[in-house]
């Protein structure tokens, strides 16, 4: 609790450890950074309690301005991020998660990877097939057998970092 309090006041000069679960994978032990906030914020905010008390009085709200903030940093490091995601697995999430970035930059609100991939599909049909095969690989438990699309994913991942970035610099221009 004080990893995500400290985080949510914008302090990560702490050494907060948090512990991530990935299904098939061994338990990580990860530095608790401002990155953390975009999930803890979208828990507070809509998280359903399945156990223990309500999301929202177990988390602290998260301003909206460092919630942004901390989303336009993961943004900045996709591009280099993505240069590792071999698997087909790890591309589909790179295209989707950077569609719910788009979407929520756009728009305000975090969506889940179907539909922010379906509405991402209209704002940019260039890239409609990727993120069609994205999301059929995601949702449809896609077989580690397929050949991905790394070279394509990498272009899209670029292409639309550069997008939200500038974006956002017209955002701060007007203002």
């Amino acid at each position: 609790m004080d990893a995500v309090r400290d985080a949510a006041r914008g302090r990560t000069g702490h050494d907060h450890v948090i512990a991530r679960v990935s299904p098939g994978e061994s338990l990580h032990l990860l530095p608790a950074t401002t990155h953390r906030l975009v999930t803890w914020s979208t828990v507070h905010d809509h998280g359903r309690r399945l156990l223990g008390p309500p999301a929202g009085d177990l988390l602290p709200a998260v301003d909206p301005d460092l919630v942004r903030s901390a989303l336009l940093d993961h943004v900045r490091d996709w591009p280099t991020w993505v240069t590792r995601m071999t698997t087909p697995g790890a591309q589909s999430y790179a295209v989707l998660t950077l569609c719910r970035a788009w979407q929520r930059l756009q728009h305000g609100t975090q969506l889940s990877k179907r539909r922010a991939a379906d509405q991402t599909v209209a704002d940019r049909p260039r890239w409609a097939g990727l993120i069609v095969w994205a999301r059929d690989w995601w949702y449809g438990s896609g077989p580690d057998t397929d050949p991905g699309r790394g070279d394509e994913v990498r272009e899209f991942v670029t292409e639309l970092c550069a997008a939200i970035l500038a974006a956002e610099h017209g955002r701060h221009a007007v203002r």
